[in-house]
């Protein structure tokens, strides 16, 4: 049997992270640690009332730490530097919480859409409104304008808030025409925008009685603090939406009460920070991933470490050496890089750039695992409880406490060490992972269908008329998707390679560029059982060079041949013939 478990402390859940808990500064303390009755809707801190941004933010300046730097602002790619102590971001957030609630009506689980750049005011209007006891949805600034259009019109947006542009190493993307079109897909062409312009920048027109700018709104503020405002532990702090999922949206819901325990803790726990005015953290990742959520924002202030928020790309702002300086200058003693400039998202961190970082950083090079879903590190090297620093070469960790973690087969049954399979975790999961879908309780406990938002582009266009999208390994990124299409009868092959380039863009004007599907292959037919499902397993297996046995049930087994063929001759493989 592999089984991974790990037990720190009392092997009570509700003991420990009882007792973790009471490091958080809490409205109304808990009836029940944790109420599982309705698996798997867990609820933690049951009955207990907090407010995330007090303990983030409020709390450190009543303790005596207000001129404490916060956050820091680097911009390579602007050449620009700003910084913020406590009491100042204390201030910031409270004058925006102010707009927010006086002129937008911003109230207790009202949904606020942000979609900005890596600048201060991203984490400033995520901090207002929460501040407020509302949610926060943040779409990361690559999405199309329709991508934004379904989380808008899914969560029910009471507003949104926007920035001028964002900027990337060779261009600058306007975000409010992205808007606006967006507006108009979701079918709420007046609903409020608030628009941070980056004066030395860009600029853009607002739209008269629907836009305003953020410095008016600021300026025409009332002066003076606003309290927050208390939620109960198990309401939504923010709803984070995965992409490239199904053709509905799946909106990630994490829980207040759980995600400000749990967060906090494995600053020290997991990473090994120290609460001291000069621990800072960088963490280079965008604010519309989990990552950015949990270890940019949140995590770094629940704490008491200074957060360094970075506005640029691994190489061509101007260079890789940006990485090294921002860590030098501030003394950063930890280092979470988003592992996207060296492999697909999601992925382990290949040895070989593990080597390469370890030999040039002189420091250990520790690879966690977790995953948007989750909101914090599944399995890792927990620092703080004295695991190794030097753990095997392919080892993304042990479980962190809370999780435990199986590895079964397609039929649930444990497989033997040196087996894959397919990780499971057992419930009930840590606390501070989502609590449910936002608005599909039903999906929550359902399938996840990853390919159907990518077949459902392909299938649209009028020369398709069946198709199957599967991963395959990719050495820089891990996996990527490709397509395989069926044309209709009378499609003429010399128009393929414009039909291809159309169908690439296609999919990245619908579902985004993080789509990365780029490889199309044309055959006659699919596999389909008799009952007419693609067997897209067979396929994913054969994409990865992997024999298949065809099953019993296939229509045409032939189709197998000619797949085989394609793929062998466009991506380089030696694949072995379908038994």
């Amino acid at each position: 049997m592999r089984v991974f478990k790990v037990i720190v402390g009392p092997q009570d859940p509700e003991e420990y992270w009882g007792n973790i808990a009471q490091n958080t500064i809490w409205h109304q303390p808990w009836t029940r640690v944790l109420d599982n009755s309705n698996p798997p809707f867990s609820k933690w801190f049951v009955d207990a009332e907090l407010s995330l941004v007090y303990n983030a933010v409020d709390r450190h300046v009543d303790e005596g730490f207000g001129s404490q730097t916060a956050l820091v602002w680097d911009s390579p790619i602007t050449n620009s530097k700003r910084s913020l102590t406590y009491s100042d971001l204390k201030k910031e957030v409270s004058q925006f919480a102010k707009v927010l609630r006086d002129t937008y009506d911003v109230k207790k689980g009202d949904r606020v859409i942000i979609y900005m750049p890596m600048i201060l005011e991203t984490i400033i209007a995520m901090l207002a409104v929460a501040r407020l006891g509302a949610i926060h949805s943040v779409v990361f600034g690559g999405f199309s304008a329709k991508e934004l259009s379904l989380r808008i019109k899914h969560i029910e947006a009471k507003l949104v808030i926007t920035a001028s542009c964002g900027i990337e190493p060779n261009r600058l993307i306007k975000y409010k025409p992205i808007v606006d079109e967006a507006l108009i897909r979701a079918e709420v062409p007046e609903l409020p925008v608030i628009v941070y312009q980056r004066e030395n920048i860009c600029q853009t027109e607002l739209k008269p009685g629907r836009d305003s700018e953020w410095q008016d709104l600021i300026e025409g503020a009332s002066v003076g603090d606003l309290d927050c405002v208390p939620v109960l532990s198990n309401d939504p702090l923010y709803v984070l939406y995965t992409s490239g999922t199904t053709g509905s949206p799946k909106g990630v819901q994490i829980p207040v009460g759980p995600h400000a325990v749990v967060n906090k803790w494995t600053m020290k726990a997991v990473y090994g920070m120290k609460k001291v005015s000069w621990r800072c953290m960088v963490t280079y990742s965008d604010m519309g991933w989990a990552v950015g959520h949990g270890y940019v924002c949140y995590s770094p202030l629940l704490h008491r470490n200074t957060s360094i928020v970075f506005e640029g790309k691994p190489a061509g702002t101007p260079d890789a050496g940006q990485f090294s300086r921002v860590i030098a200058e501030n003394q950063v003693k930890g280092f979470s890089l988003h592992p996207l400039p060296f492999l697909l998202v999601g992925e382990r961190c290949d040895n070989s750039t593990k080597e390469w970082a370890s030999h040039h950083f002189k420091v250990p090079i520790l690879d966690h695992w977790w995953q948007t879903e989750t909101a914090h590190p599944m399995t890792g090297h927990c620092i703080g409880l004295g695991n190794t620093l030097n753990p095997p070469k392919d080892s993304t960790g042990r479980p962190v406490p809370g999780f435990d973690i199986r590895v079964v087969d397609e039929n649930g049954k444990h497989v033997a060490n040196g087996e894959m399979g397919r990780i499971v975790c057992k419930l009930p999961i840590a606390p501070g992972c989502l609590s449910t879908l936002y608005g599909n309780d039903e999906g929550f406990v359902g399938h996840r269908l990853s390919i159907s938002r990518l077949e459902e582009v392909l299938i649209s266009h009028p020369d398709v008329v069946d198709c199957a999208v599967v991963g395959v390994r990719d050495e820089l990124k891990g996996q990527i998707p490709i397509g395989l299409i069926v044309l209709k009868k009378h499609f003429h092959q010399e128009d393929l390679s414009s039909l291809k380039e159309e169908l690439v863009q296609q999919v990245r004007s619908n579902v985004g560029a993080v789509a990365a599907l780029k490889i199309l292959l044309s055959v006659n037919n699919l596999p389909r059982t008799r009952s007419g499902k693609i067997t897209r397993k067979c396929i994913a297996d054969m994409a990865m060079g992997l024999s298949i046995k065809i099953p019993a049930t296939i229509e045409d087994a032939t189709v197998f041949d000619e797949i085989r063929q394609v793929l062998v001759e466009n991506l380089n493989l030696d694949i072995p013939s379908p038994q």
